[in-house]
């Protein structure tokens, strides 16, 4: 889908914006609804001072920390792949759009987390090298 959309083929895609923000909705509202607090991961604050404090929000707030992660990854994700063999052409604009597609499926994955098991975390970073790996064809 994101390679279709990078290629103009947008008849058959879904605006990521649309997407992002769908997903994102659906995925706040269950994570109110079921509750994101895992005993595990909570931080003493008063005493890690702000690496703890990052880590703790990030810990409360999963799916804020996926949004902006997202635009953290813009850049070197243009970095990395702008000479790749299937996509040369690849612009920041097309970044933008790459991430959006990512941070929506990455939140799929939590309300996945959220509804069936907390394991499936694990997914995450197996999606993004398998995603990139049909995307930019390393």
């Amino acid at each position: 889908m994101i390679s279709d959309y990078i290629k103009g083929r947008r008849q058959v895609c879904s605006d990521p914006i649309n997407v992002l923000c769908y997903v994102a909705l659906i995925t706040l509202l269950v994570s109110n609804i079921v509750g994101t607090k895992d005993p595990v991961t909570v931080v003493d604050v008063e005493e890690g001072g702000v690496v703890a404090f990052i880590v703790g929000w990030m810990a409360d707030h999963l799916e804020w920390a996926v949004i902006i992660e997202t635009v953290l990854l813009v850049f070197p994700t243009w970095l990395l792949f702008r000479f790749s063999p299937k996509h040369s052409h690849h612009s920041i604009p097309a970044g933008i759009y790459i991430q959006l597609f990512m941070c929506s499926l990455v939140l799929l994955i939590i309300l996945l987390r959220l509804l069936v098991a907390k394991w499936m975390i694990v997914l995450v970073p197996i999606y993004y090298c398998i995603a990139y790996k049909q995307l930019f064809g390393y």
